[in-house]
């Protein structure tokens, strides 16, 4: 696939190097709106695009390259369960605590919003956190019933296992159930009402989650997933996770 750069100059400007991701960033002034293909971006240093670009660039650059932390090892996406996914869904739960200030059991996040392959051993930049979440997803908190836990964990079951909190775990059977279902070291309660935190993405009824889209006890937040991380970042700038057996397979 032929790779696209966008570039917005006024005000404010944002460039984006991602393949398969276009991140918009709304402006507050006139904004003139250039789109190259790959073929164009390797013309000469003439080029007046490229003489236009040049300091943009540079300066996204630098940024992108400002380390927000270190890991202590490389940090892999795999299934049912990973160090990367636990890293990811214990930040977002200790960044939803704060934003909603209500008791949240747990977090979810879906397996193809992680967008890398693992964060390497050693520094990690904002770039590597852009890249790992590059999409514009937001916080999203409900309060559902048990059954729907047990529907949801089913469902995560089907497609392998998803990245999950502390505070929760389940064994995957037949490929097909999620059992022994543990939330805050108890066995699920499907008479009991269970609050999780979540991409807006899937409470919207994404990855053919469409018995979580008509919850009316939902909170959302305009706060990013993304800048939710960038925030955890600032007070816990060691990255380090372990498999702890969130998620396991028992045939």
């Amino acid at each position: 696939t032929m790779k696209k750069y966008w570039l917005a100059f006024g005000g404010f400007f944002a460039l984006t190097f991602f393949s398969c991701t276009k991140v918009l960033h709304q402006t507050d002034t006139t904004v003139q709106v250039y789109q190259m293909e790959e073929n164009v971006a390797k013309q000469s240093s003439n080029s007046s695009v490229i003489a236009l670009i040049t300091p943009y660039k540079t300066a996204l650059d630098a940024e992108m390259n400002t380390e927000v932390g270190r890991c202590t090892k490389r940090l892999e996406k795999t299934q049912p369960e990973s160090t990367l996914g636990n890293w990811m869904a214990d930040a977002l739960l200790s960044e939803a605590q704060i934003v909603f200030d209500v008791p949240i059991d747990f977090a979810v996040q879906n397996y193809g919003g992680v967008r890398v392959p693992y964060l390497p051993e050693g520094s990690i930049t904002k770039g590597n956190i852009f890249e790992l979440m590059p999409f514009e997803n937001r916080m999203v908190v409900l309060k559902v019933e048990g059954s729907t836990v047990q529907t949801l964990f089913d469902h995560i079951a089907t497609l392998g296992g998803w990245p999950i909190s502390q505070n929760v775990s389940f064994e995957i059977r037949d490929s097909t159930n999620a059992k022994n279902i543990m939330i805050r070291q108890k066995p699920l309660d499907t008479n009991q009402n269970y609050t999780f935190v979540l991409p807006d993405y899937i409470a919207n009824g994404g990855d053919n989650c469409s018995f979580l889209s008509d919850y009316v006890e939902r909170k959302d937040s305009e706060k990013l997933i993304r800048d939710s991380f960038f925030d955890y970042l600032k007070k816990n700038p060691v990255l380090n996770a372990e498999i702890e057996g969130r998620v396991i397979y028992n045939e």
